[in-house]
């Protein structure tokens, strides 16, 4: 019931932006929609082919250079759309490096993520890595809409990165594991919002599922995405909106404090839940507090 109301809210909001002007079709590029909600910032609306939710892809545009906000599926000329939009200079950046977020990142030479990401990262970066996620052909696209795989460069960044778009807009790399190790937000200090990815969004963060082995496994789990939001929790008059990689635009900031409610009530009684959700084989309990929810298994404590 939890995320049927939130994914109701975001279908609202994206026919509001329609009725305002405020979203198109490109036309060199129907499979995409394009929504203008901020002025120098353009989100992206990619379908899923069906692993994975409906994705984002923000595109921030400062004086001097431009970023881009992960990547999405890869189907359609998300290089070309870009460079439509912009003729600034650009980086790319994945805010973690599940495939409906970085399949798109073939058709760029070279993507920045968060140094506990990059290993996964480089596993997912093969000819056949697509395969799992997106199908030779679905309901609106074919063979043709997707791009060749090519290799890319991957260059890992710690939190507190910054890039610098010129005229005194900078973002900074803000590290929020918990759904994956490397989970990472971009902050813009000049237009305020937090381009969150899935570690903060309108529908639950999902901690769920068997804890993944390696070198950073303790970053998989709802006690260090609660001790990330202690310390974002303090810089909450820094940002007034996140924009996340799946759902609504413009989540108010106060979902911080309550997603940080959300983690210590899941740590204090795991037991306690007030939903269930299901996702690729696998169940997780969901708590809710106000905007902040978190999908989570016993395994991701």
């Amino acid at each position: 019931m939890i995320i049927e109301r939130q994914t109701m809210m975001a279908l609202q909001q994206l026919h509001r932006l329609w009725a305002d002007g405020k979203a198109w079709r490109p036309k060199d590029y129907p499979l995409a929609e394009v929504f203008e909600t901020v002025p120098g910032v353009y989100s992206i609306f990619g379908r899923s082919p069906g692993a994975g939710g409906d994705a984002w892809t923000h595109l921030i545009i400062g004086e001097e250079r431009a970023m881009v906000v992960d990547t999405g599926f890869g189907i359609g000329d998300l290089r070309g759309l870009i460079e439509s939009l912009t003729d600034k200079p650009y980086d790319v950046f994945n805010t973690h490096f599940h495939g409906d977020h970085t399949m798109g990142n073939v058709q760029f030479d070279r993507v920045y993520i968060h140094r506990y990401d990059l290993e996964p990262l480089q596993k997912l970066m093969t000819p056949t890595a697509r395969e799992g996620f997106v199908p030779d052909e679905g309901e609106f696209y074919t063979l043709k809409d997707i791009p060749p795989f090519k290799p890319y460069e991957i260059l890992p960044v710690d939190e507190g990165y910054t890039f610098d778009l010129g005229g005194g807009e900078t973002l900074e790399v803000v590290h929020l594991p918990g759904h994956t190790a490397g989970g990472a937000a971009l902050l813009d200090h000049k237009k305020r919002i937090l381009f969150s990815g899935d570690a903060i969004c309108g529908t639950p963060t999902f901690i769920f599922g068997a804890l993944p082995e390696g070198e950073y496994q303790d970053y998989y789990t709802v006690h260090a995405f609660r001790d990330a939001l202690e310390k974002l929790a303090k810089r909450v008059g820094e940002f007034d909106v996140l924009y996340p990689g799946h759902n609504y635009l413009g989540v108010p900031n106060e979902i911080v404090p309550q997603e940080l409610q959300v983690c210590e009530s899941i740590l204090a009684n795991p037991d306690q839940y007030d939903d269930m959700l299901g996702s690729i084989g696998r169940t997780g309990m969901v708590r809710q507090i106000g905007w902040g929810s978190v999908a989570y298994s016993k395994e991701r404590l």
